[in-house]
């Protein structure tokens, strides 16, 4: 698979009608997600023999496609009309929004996305601060990209490249660095 991104700006072409919507959305700490929880040993377990692991600092929500199929069918609307010739698979997908605060910095590190990954996107949701957004890394830590966090600006990249976030910001919702996070998979490496 070759390495790729893309950056559009104005995902969402409604964005200010919706944009609290996301701020609503409960989320959840690593520990405490719905997901993670009752698979945290068996995540452990593979973390040891793969020395991958899925911790993500800040909060996260549950997959939107599980509770929230207006902004899941809005999503994948502005997606296919945006993004659309990105990648030709025939993948599922999960959709997240995600809230990282200043208080999770220290957290935060240079990573893959899960190893089931194939593509991620990140949609900045919060107020523009261009001391903020994300940054893109090859195998050897030669900086690819950096993506500066301006509201309702799109991010889609292979994840096979290694990102971080950058200058985690904020102390809640309202001021935070929040995002809406996609990843695509092989559907057989889908949560169930």
């Amino acid at each position: 698979m070759k390495r790729k991104f893309m950056v559009v700006e104005n995902f969402f072409g409604n964005f200010e009608q919706i944009k609290n919507e996301f701020k609503n959305i409960p989320r959840f700490d690593y520990y405490n997600h719905p997901f993670v929880k009752p698979k945290l040993k068996e995540m452990k377990e593979r973390q040891k023999e793969t020395g991958q692991g899925f911790f993500w600092p800040g909060t996260r929500s549950e997959d939107l496609k599980k509770g929230d199929k207006f902004l899941t069918a809005l999503f994948l609307k502005e997606f296919e009309d945006k993004m659309g010739g990105f990648f030709n698979e025939k993948l599922s997908f999960m959709l997240y929004t995600h809230l990282r605060l200043e208080s999770d910095k220290a957290q935060d590190f240079p990573h893959k996305d899960s190893p089931d990954a194939v593509y991620s996107l990140l949609v900045y949701l919060s107020d523009t601060n261009l001391k903020s957004g994300t940054r893109l890394y090859d195998d050897i830590g030669n900086e690819v990209a950096d993506i500066k966090f301006v509201q309702n600006r799109a991010l889609l990249f292979s994840s096979e490249y290694t990102h971080e976030a950058i200058n985690n910001h904020g102390t809640d919702q309202n001021d935070g660095r929040l995002t809406l996070n996609a990843f695509w998979n092989n559907r057989n490496n889908m949560e169930k």
